[in-house]
């Protein structure tokens, strides 16, 4: 630990708001460091001096000062508002592009693959190619000595 990190650790050591790691690397500092030792009891004298002061209450006419600017800054407030980043450009344009991009997506998997048929056009087909399938089945049927048209009706 330098001479820097020391003096900032040094007022939460005073303070006891530093962890082992930092307490331990700062006394090994200070077992070498007069001049941060120096600083060390000159910030403790400092604190000893705060504390020997009485605490001071405010006065009325500052409470009263203070508590007004504080409703007046609540009231111009409203109660809810966009956060401050929405309003910047590139952070909106971006967002935009993005919600773009799902849209399309999104779009593009849920579009009909097929145009929709009339039902009639659809029974027409249907039958058509029925008829086909059982007049192809009757011709091998005719054709093959395996097959009977006697075995094709019982089917």
């Amino acid at each position: 630990m330098n001479c820097k990190e020391a003096r900032e650790l040094l007022s939460a050591s005073l303070d006891n708001e530093t962890d082992n790691l930092s307490r331990l690397s700062l006394k090994e500092h200070l077992a070498g460091c007069p001049s941060c030792v120096e600083e060390l009891k000159e910030l403790q004298s400092v604190k000893n001096l705060l504390q020997e002061q009485p605490l001071m209450e405010m006065p009325p006419e500052i409470r009263r000062a203070i508590k007004r600017q504080a409703d007046e800054r609540l009231l111009k407030k409203p109660f809810w508002s966009w956060p401050r980043f929405v309003f910047k450009p590139a952070l909106v344009f971006s967002f935009a592009g993005v919600l773009l991009v799902a849209g399309i997506w999104l779009y593009k998997d849920f579009k009909p693959k097929q145009e929709a048929v009339p039902l009639e056009l659809f029974l027409a087909e249907h039958t058509r190619s029925l008829s086909k399938t059982s007049l192809a089945r009757r011709t091998v049927a005719a054709a093959s000595p395996y097959y009977s048209l006697q075995s094709y009706a019982e089917q």
